[in-house]
């Protein structure tokens, strides 16, 4: 899997730009604090006030399409084990406005992940996270502290698409490796 990281605070719309319409027919699993609150999706127009609820758009879609991978609760004060999002449609890029841009970790599979939570629960139990995301993830975007971005992915070209992007707009990138990024 090949990488490249971009020392920056860009909001993830405009630092993965030329990449949205290549990311779909994934699945995208994704950590429990990836998504920003909708109400931060700058869709005004779809919130109503006095329900305190969307009443289309994205924000209205969401808990639909993008389901939150938790165990149940065992008792009733008990608080959810919470693994992350598995997303039922193609999150970019309809969801791009949504990725946080502190600690978010997003992972694309080529095929269909039939038990998400399995997926994610190998993923924390995992000694080697960067050997378990080389072996089951086609691509891996990570933001870290609102500081830098990191892409990998088996696709060369989507990482050369994506490099040859960030030249253009004069950001400094550099060349990393998974097992290199925080995961």
């Amino acid at each position: 899997m090949r990488g490249i990281a971009l020392q920056s605070s860009i909001e993830f719309p405009t630092a993965f730009e030329p990449l949205l319409d290549q990311l779909g027919g994934r699945t995208w699993l994704a950590l429990p604090h990836s998504f920003d609150g909708a109400q931060d999706w700058g869709d005004d127009g779809a919130y109503d006030e006095n329900t305190e609820t969307f009443t289309h758009g994205p924000g209205f879609d969401f808990p639909n399409e993008v389901q939150l991978v938790q165990e149940p609760h065992i008792r009733f004060n008990d608080a959810a084990t919470q693994y992350g999002y598995c997303a039922r449609c193609d999150l970019f890029p309809k969801y791009a406005s949504a990725i946080s841009n502190d600690w978010s970790a997003l992972f694309g599979t080529r095929k269909p992940v039939p038990d998400p939570m399995m997926w994610l629960r190998a993923y924390y139990a995992s000694d080697h996270r960067s050997a378990y995301l080389q072996e089951h993830a086609d691509c891996v975007i990570q933001c870290v502290d609102a500081a830098y971005w990191a892409f990998h992915s088996h696709d060369e070209n989507l990482v050369t698409r994506l490099a040859a992007y960030w030249d253009r707009r004069g950001w400094p990138w550099r060349t990393q490796g998974l097992a290199d990024t925080p995961l």
